[in-house]
């Protein structure tokens, strides 16, 4: 019996139609799974993504499986890099940054600036200008102990002209606090996810040993060396700095600062506090704020010898993470503050770090805004000298180094290398 023409016709265009279909169906999945892949690919392009990604999306499916089943110690990672040079960041996520214990990997670059043109519109006239704007005493509302340090110690011209891109270095010092403010807001939002134990915020090209950092802060955390233990002691809420820099005169201004490109390390605690939102108002019976709360709250409305006048800056239910970004973001005038000050300052001053440090040779017994810890060893500071780690740079970095500092991509991917061929 012959199949009639108009009856083939149909069983062909239905049968074509359900190819379709199933076709298109396909090719959504397949875009769906693109979609996951590039919002992992976003942390690496400076890109936060509006929910935080599944843990280490960008890597390979084995290990992506064994790391959605991670459990703890493990760490998240910020790195203040450049759109001018992705492929040094890029050997971070490569090396050290894909050690097991790492969740997330993510980026800030001039596109998270306040001013993301900032580097490109910024003229020589206009650089000379802003660090002579700095140096000036008029320039702060209030002058102080810190605020003549400050003044005192800005990037001079002559310096400045030195470097291979000064404005760049300058538009750049509002980053580190425009990062943690995005990424304080991420882990807010980010209801379902852990805190992770550490949050790592590096340089681009800063170098960990993971492998000795898992060992010696994650797992066997029992240093307790310089460490100044108090009623309001919080040992769960430290912060580490692969190097530690002393204003001078170091027993005068009492005010200690990391060297950013060695890295400030985080714990779980200090994380919480720094992303903590605040409620300052006199509406709110201090006695339902925590003592962390309510020392911040006291810090804003403060007129102390260290105050930076940043309280016109906070509004109600921001973190210390947001008001570092608000204090630094205005961009209708100079931000006159390296960026290692700010950090400083805000972890010090608002004991995100909940354990004092004595400091060197116990210089900082009854000193309560000295909250930052070496890393490594005691000797890791700056003071007229660099000691301990402050002295490892990628020309003499090695695979039993903790942290270094000034690593280019070809040195980073052999240390990596090395380091696993140790391990064999």
């Amino acid at each position: 019996m012959t199949m009639s023409p108009f009856r083939l016709f149909t069983k062909v265009f239905f049968f074509t139609m359900i190819v379709a279909l199933f076709t298109t169906q396909f090719q959504l999945i397949s875009q769906s799974k693109h979609m996951i892949l590039l919002e992992g690919d976003m942390k690496v392009n400076g890109i936060f993504p509006q929910k935080m990604p599944a843990p280490n999306t960008n890597t390979n499916d084995a290990r992506h499986t064994k790391q959605q089943n991670q459990q703890r110690p493990f760490v998240d990672i910020l790195s203040i890099a450049s759109r001018a040079r992705p492929e040094v960041a890029q050997a971070q996520k490569d090396t050290w940054a894909s050690h097991r214990i790492v969740r997330h990997f993510f980026t800030v670059t001039e596109d998270d600036d306040p001013d993301p043109f900032c580097s490109q519109d910024i003229t020589d006239a206009q650089i000379m200008t802003y660090s002579k704007t700095c140096r000036s005493r008029d320039h702060w509302p209030v002058r102080n102990t810190l605020t003549k340090y400050f003044t005192q110690s800005f990037a001079r011209s002559q310096w400045l002209v030195k470097k291979k891109d000064p404005g760049a270095w300058l538009c750049a010092q509002r980053r580190m606090a425009a990062g943690l403010a995005k990424i304080g807001r991420a882990y807010r939002n980010a209801a379902a996810e852990e805190m992770p134990d550490f949050l790592f915020l590096v340089d681009d090209d800063t170098y960990v040993n993971m492998d000795r950092f898992e060992k010696e802060i994650l797992l066997f955390n029992n240093n307790t060396e310089g460490e100044v233990i108090d009623d309001e002691t919080d040992r769960s809420a430290k912060v580490y700095v692969g190097c530690l820099v002393f204003a001078p005169p170091a027993k005068l201004i009492q005010f200690s600062f990391p060297f950013g490109g060695w890295g400030t390390f985080f714990s779980r605690g200090a994380i919480e506090r720094l992303i903590m939102p605040l409620h300052c108002s006199t509406k709110k019976d201090s006695a339902n704020r925590s003592p962390f709360e309510e020392g911040a709250c006291r810090r804003l409305n403060s007129v102390d010898d260290y105050h930076l006048q940043e309280s016109p800056f906070f509004n109600e239910g921001m973190s210390i993470s947001d008001l570092m970004a608000a204090f630094a973001g205005v961009t209708t005038s100079p931000y006159c503050m390296h960026s290692d000050w700010g950090i400083g300052y805000f972890i010090n001053f608002y004991n995100i770090s909940g354990v004092r440090w004595e400091g060197p040779g116990h210089w900082y017994p009854q000193v309560a805004q000295t909250r930052i810890h070496p890393l490594g060893r005691q000797a890791s500071y700056i003071y007229r000298n660099p000691g301990g780690e402050c002295r490892l740079t990628g020309e003499n970095c090695n695979t039993g180094s903790l942290v270094c500092h000034y690593v280019n991509t070809t040195q980073m991917k052999g240390l990596w290398r090395d380091r696993q061929v140790s391990k064999q």
